[in-house]
């Protein structure tokens, strides 16, 4: 019994080596330092993106679902982070309110009126509502950061 229970650990150890390391969806939570700088090169990413297909004003449509992959893409870039027990929980709020901000858009893009923008999109209430509470949520982590001497712009506004 006792060798059968070793050797599943050592199967189930041998496959984490072979899953990889580091913190990064790997479930090895990252250092407060190691968290912050990858929360900071998740969002600058997303802001650029965002930013890119604002700059043309597309329609509401196509501007939506263009915010809706990026967001999406987000939304697993933060799953795939395991963040240390001191910002565990703002790191959830983060996400809730990324999958928030992500449905509003999607929602307000699949009822917007014919010749509609995106800027007009962005403007809808339920829409600038949840982005309100995505940026509350980074700058959550952003206190903590700050809390700890810790350099990083996370996207809070």
């Amino acid at each position: 019994m006792l060798m059968r229970l070793l050797l599943a650990f050592s199967l189930l150890g041998a496959l984490a080596v072979a899953c990889g390391g580091g913190g990064d969806g790997d479930g090895r939570a990252l250092t407060l330092e190691e968290y912050m700088q990858r929360m900071a090169e998740i969002n600058a990413d997303v802001d650029r993106r965002l930013e890119e297909v604002s700059a043309d004003n597309p329609s509401a449509e196509e501007g939506g679902r263009e915010y809706v992959k990026i967001l999406d893409d987000a939304k697993e870039k933060y799953r795939n982070v395991t963040p240390p027990l001191l910002v565990e929980a703002a790191h959830d709020e983060v996400r809730e309110a990324v999958d928030e901000f992500g449905d509003a858009v999607d929602e307000a893009a699949d009822s917007a009126a014919e010749g509609a923008k995106l800027s007009d999109l962005l403007a809808q209430e339920e829409v600038v509502s949840a982005a309100e509470q995505l940026n509350d949520a980074l700058c959550a982590v952003q206190q903590i950061a700050d809390d700890n001497q810790i350099a990083a712009d996370v996207g809070c506004y």
